[in-house]
């Protein structure tokens, strides 16, 4: 591609589509893993509706003690991989924006991960695993793609 600014852009919109992606396959399989009760399986009708959705958060966070540590090891894996690899394919497109793009990546899965954490009830230690995870990854990321790009 000739034009640098639409290669960098590419690049980027690449890196956040495959980083969701994953986020969003590796979550997902916790529903194949861990069957939740069936209050605890909302869909957009439940979450438009205030009364259910109520009666959803509150049972999530009467469920949330007694989860089991494997389901709150998924979302952890998503954030890890998918940022990871979100950051490592916007690298090997443009690597001369590598580490602008891997900062951008890295700060867009972060806030979606604090919308996340504060749209459902989680531990406590979660809300510290979870940004730890984002940033080991778009760490992560920069390593595998090389590490040596030109600072942005």
């Amino acid at each position: 591609m000739r034009n640098p600014s639409v290669r960098r852009l590419l690049a980027l919109v690449a890196g956040l589509v495959l980083a969701n992606a994953l986020i969003f396959v590796i979550e997902n399989a916790s529903s194949r893993v861990y069957r939740l009760p069936p209050e605890l399986q909302a869909d957009a009708t439940t979450m438009a509706d205030p009364v259910a959705r109520e009666a959803f958060m509150q049972a999530w966070k009467a469920y949330m003690p007694t989860a089991p540590l494997g389901l709150m090891l998924f979302p952890l894996a998503a954030w890890l991989v998918g940022t990871a690899l979100g950051v490592w394919l916007a690298a090997r497109l443009a690597p001369e924006s590598a580490r602008r793009n891997g900062r951008l990546i890295g700060g867009l899965i972060l806030l979606g991960t604090a919308v996340n954490l504060s749209t459902l009830p989680h531990p406590t230690w979660m809300w510290l695993a979870g940004p730890l995870v984002v940033v080991v990854g778009a760490w992560l990321g920069d390593r595998l793609a090389g590490g040596a790009s030109p600072a942005a």
